[in-house]
């Protein structure tokens, strides 16, 4: 067998596959983060009327609930930034320049068949969690890499669901994994806040103003997870093929 065979396992664990996520936003922090401040706008905008509520002397105090605008906005808006993150990914793991240009021209033309697909995504992961927590976060390891499909490989919105599954069903653990550790990075700072605000420890306002860079950054990172993952199995996937290939030839 190949001897990198053994390396690229390694790139597909969920430690690796966070931790090079990370370092890749941060070497190019700006095409990533004008492109996480795009795809977030609408989770912005809800923040800020939120807050120009409490500054209101009418307003209750009283900050959106979580169950609220968790699932409504962040994770359509997460996978949408997954969808423009991934022409970027690519160019990153093959050394060529990052550019928010090579995204708009990648997604602009997938823009509807993106948009479908986050839609039915976000619902079924919805869904999911409704009935029980655990149905959510493995519906979305099934879904991981919907999104980067629609945009790589122009497959529709059924069909990247569907190859979504196949694609990640050897890595399933390691992906459930990276949403829990995501998920808790989103829930955990939000608890946080509320208990300060709570006891009184800091104001509604100041919970609200510090919650939505924490969104932005936990979104960004797994949507930059989703990305860089999408194209190491695609690479896995494609070497086994042509093992095979080689095999039978």
């Amino acid at each position: 067998m190949r001897s990198d065979a053994p390396e690229r396992r390694r790139d597909l664990g969920a430690i690796t596959l966070l931790a090079d996520s990370a370092r890749m936003l941060l070497a190019h922090a700006v095409p990533f983060g004008m492109l996480t401040v795009l795809a977030f706008l609408p989770t912005l905008l809800w923040r800020a009327s939120d807050l120009a509520a409490l500054v209101d002397s009418s307003a209750d105090g009283r900050g959106t609930p979580l169950s609220l605008w968790l699932l409504p906005t962040v994770l359509p808006c997460q996978l949408i930034l997954a969808a423009l993150m991934t022409p970027l990914a690519g160019a990153y793991v093959s050394s060529r320049e990052v550019t928010v240009r090579a995204s708009i021209v990648a997604v602009v033309p997938r823009l509807g068949s993106v948009l479908l697909t986050a839609f039915l995504c976000t619902c079924a992961v919805w869904i999911g969690t409704a009935a029980c927590i655990v149905p959510g976060a493995v519906l979305m390891a099934i879904l991981w890499e919907a999104l980067p499909l629609t945009v790589a490989e122009r497959s529709g919105p059924i069909d990247a669901m569907s190859r979504s599954g196949t694609m990640t069903n050897d890595v399933r653990a390691t992906v459930l994994a990276i949403v829990v550790v995501l998920l808790f990075c989103l829930v955990a700072p939000w608890v946080s806040l509320r208990i300060a605000v709570s006891f009184g420890a800091m104001s509604e306002s100041t919970a609200l103003f510090l919650d939505a860079p924490l969104t932005l950054l936990v979104g960004a990172w797994g949507a930059a997870a989703q990305s860089l993952s999408y194209h190491r199995l695609r690479w896995t996937h494609d070497r086994e093929d042509s093992d095979v290939a080689a095999v039978f030839s």
